[in-house]
């Protein structure tokens, strides 16, 4: 091997297992050194899946998670099916909507709401959501191509 090949794969494997190497700095400085973004921001914030435009899938519960401030009471709406939650010590909350058929149409009246903020989504279809991408490489022998 390389010299310069095995020492970048030295140094990688000291960074990684945080082992300071020669002339590292000490410590970070939050707000000089480091930016910190909060993962959750402030008020009713829902879970980055939940947006306009969505597809979720038909014929199962409607589970809807998020955050807000600690013990706000969340109302979720859609359609006329409505549950509400308390935002629990660590500001999270989370509803169980019964499950809706297939749809074409969208849906637009979504909406996600607390005494201070509301959050609304529109173009929100129900229908098959599939884990399996159509192009992942594998051979699809049951969609006949052109010969």
């Amino acid at each position: 091997m390389k010299p310069k090949i095995l020492a970048a794969l030295v140094a990688g494997l000291f960074t990684l297992a945080g082992i300071p190497q020669a002339g590292a700095e000490e410590k970070l400085v939050p707000g000089k050194d480091r930016i910190d973004v909060p993962a959750i921001g402030n008020g009713l914030c829902l879970h980055n899946l939940f947006q306009s435009g969505m597809v979720i899938q038909r014929d199962k519960p409607i589970r809807i998670w998020g955050w807000a401030e600690l013990g706000e009471n969340v109302t979720v709406t859609f359609g006329e099916k409505t549950q509400s939650s308390t935002a629990a010590a660590d500001r999270s909350w989370k509803v169980e909507l019964p499950a809706l058929p297939a749809s074409s149409e969208p849906r637009t009246n979504y909406e996600t709401k607390t005494k201070h903020a509301a959050r609304d989504h529109t173009y929100v279809i129900f229908g098959f959501v599939s884990s399996r991408p159509l192009a992942d490489g594998r051979a699809r022998h049951d969609y006949p191509g052109a010969r």
